[in-house]
């Protein structure tokens, strides 16, 4: 659908998008994000100049960093573990080595918000080693179909 204008050059141009509802937090983010990424351009001399098309797509390449930097944000302020850290956690207990077959499928397990919630949830690095290794021998008997 083509939006109508008066000018010759702006007559096939798409339809513009509707913007999505930032909470203050991501809104924050996203301004200081740009404001570093203007700052580090004037501080290095850069004086390109950039079509509608090219600011257009950095902006939004820009808000969708600012949104997934938000969320890693809340992640940890609600207390959830990252995959490394689940990873570093699970390693540190020495009943698991890195490479062996538990720890593959740690990796592979963990990749899970959901897993990684439930894995923090058991507060003791031996309990969640204990947690793993069920789910380990549990997926082992169900067979590789359940992948």
């Amino acid at each position: 659908m083509s939006v109508a204008s008066s000018n010759p050059n702006m007559e096939n141009r798409a339809e513009p998008r509707k913007c999505a509802r930032w909470g203050p937090r991501e809104h924050k983010i996203f301004m200081s994000t740009a404001e570093h990424v203007t700052a580090e351009g004037h501080h290095r001399g850069k004086r390109k100049k950039f079509g509608a098309r090219e600011i257009s797509e950095s902006v939004d390449n820009l808000a969708c960093a600012s949104r997934e930097i938000a969320s890693a944000i809340l992640a940890k302020e609600e207390g959830h573990m990252t995959l490394h850290e689940c990873i570093d956690d699970l390693l540190s207990t020495g009943l698991v080595e890195a490479g062996d077959e538990l720890h593959m499928f740690a990796l592979w397990f963990l990749r899970s918000s959901e897993n990684r919630v439930a894995y923090s949830a058991a507060k003791m690095p031996v309990m969640r080693y204990k947690w793993i290794a069920y789910y380990f021998e549990r997926d082992k008997m169900l067979g590789s179909g359940s992948r």
